[in-house]
C-alpha cells in the first residue's frame, strides 16, 4: 500500500464500519493478511485505459494515487471485467508493473466479502522504520 502506508506502520481496523469505494481494508488471501483499497463492488465494471487510468462503470477514477495503474497481463482476467456479486475489486496504491504491486484483484480476481477482515480506521506511523 506504499506510499499511503509504509513498512512498520500500525493500523487499526473495524468490522463495524460500512465499506465504501476508496476505503482501505484488511483482507486475507493465500493465508496472508493484505491491505488494499476498494475500487469496485459486485455489479461494477472495471477496466484500464492505455495510459494507466482506472475506469469504473465508464468513469475515470481520479484518486490521489501517485503511480499509474497497470493491467496484469499474466492474470486470467479480461477487461472490461464485471465484478461478481458479494465480492470487491481491491487494488494496492502502488500499481505499477512490479510483482508485489499485483498482489491484489488484478492477480487474485475479485475478493469475496467474507475474506475482508475490516476497514482501516486509524494509521499510526512508526518513525525509524
Amino acid at each position: 500500500m506504499f506510499p499511503a502506508m509504509k513498512d512498520g506502520d500500525l493500523v487499526i481496523a473495524t468490522k463495524l464500519e460500512l465499506i465504501s469505494s476508496n476505503d482501505t481494508v484488511v483482507y486475507e488471501q493465500d493465508d496472508t493478511k493484505r491491505i488494499g483499497r476498494v475500487v469496485a463492488f459486485g455489479g461494477d465494471t472495471v477496466s484500464f485505459s492505455d495510459s494507466g487510468e482506472l475506469i469504473v462503470n465508464g468513469n475515470v477514477i481520479t484518486e490521489e494515487i501517485f503511480y499509474p495503474t497497470m493491467q496484469d497481463d499474466s492474470s486470467n482476467i479480461t477487461y472490461p471485467y464485471t465484478v461478481p456479486e458479494d465480492t470487491m475489486f481491491i487494488l494496492n496504491d502502488y500499481r505499477t508493473g512490479t510483482n508485489e504491486s499485483f498482489n491484489d484483484s488484478r492477480k487474485y480476481d475479485a475478493i469475496d466479502t467474507k475474506q475482508v477482515k475490516g476497514k482501516i480506521i486509524l494509521l499510526v506511523r512508526r518513525r525509524g522504520f
